[in-house]
């Protein structure tokens, strides 16, 4: 028996991890039983969960790089690695020996384009002329980013190549790729906001909201931030719900 991750998509995408004679077992049962896709199925060849093949080792955190792009070759193929917590230990050419015992497809790795290395606070992006584009393509919504001079020229090119239905256009007008470690306490998980104006209302939810601000002082700095539908909120209908 083996062990197989499934993923299924339809609209969204779920997960499915099971035991199973042989995948085309499996896949049969999918299809008899699920209006998804299959869209795929892996066989779990190693797993610390699952006991198999699994190689102990211990562990202990150390310095990375922010991140590592590889742009590597092979006869016929190429294709782009982002990799991140790569130790600060590790070279150029250690990375060039590693890659080539990797394919592309069914093609060794032969050469490489580059291989770049981004320390930490390092950032590839300049965010002030890039833009993020969403589109639909059946039930599926996909986004995208471009840079570009402005949102018509940017809408331009996706209308031209994209074969999708362009659903949104956003500029981005601040970008701050820091990682910060996430401990779990001192925030409420979300507070939602019900906001109305004199000409309507908008649901606003707040994530990881600071569990030391009072209710009184979050309602007022919602009430001075934000505007529905170009209007000031009405302060004595803001309601807030904290989970």
């Amino acid at each position: 028996m083996a062990m197989f991750h499934s993923t299924l998509s339809l609209g969204r995408s779920d997960t499915v991890i099971a035991e199973c004679s042989s995948y085309t077992v499996l896949l049969d049962f999918f299809k008899r039983t699920s209006k998804a896709v299959v869209r795929n199925i892996k066989e779990i060849v190693f797993s610390k969960d699952f006991n198999i093949n699994y190689i102990s080792k211990d562990f202990t955190p150390g310095e990375t790089y922010s991140k590592v792009i590889v742009q590597a070759l092979t006869k016929s193929y190429s294709d782009t690695y982002i990799l991140f917590n790569i130790k600060r230990s590790i070279t150029e050419e250690d990375l060039q020996t590693e890659f080539k015992k990797l394919f592309i497809n069914d093609e060794p790795i032969e050469d490489f384009v580059s291989i770049t290395f981004y320390d930490k606070g390092d950032s590839p992006i300049n965010y002030k002329n890039m833009y993020q584009i969403q589109y639909k393509r059946n039930s599926k919504t996909y986004i995208e980013n471009f840079y570009g001079k402005d949102w018509e020229s940017i809408y331009s090119v996706a209308d031209k190549l994209i074969d999708g239905e362009i659903t949104e256009i956003r500029k981005f007008v601040h970008y701050d790729d820091n990682i910060k470690k996430d401990d779990g306490v001192g925030y409420f998980k979300s507070v939602t906001a019900l906001l109305y104006s004199d000409d309507g209302y908008r649901s606003l939810k707040i994530p990881k909201v600071d569990i030391s601000i009072s209710h009184d002082q979050l309602s007022e700095d919602i009430s001075n931030t934000f505007k529905v539908f170009g209007k000031s909120i009405n302060k004595d209908e803001l309601k807030l719900k904290y989970s």
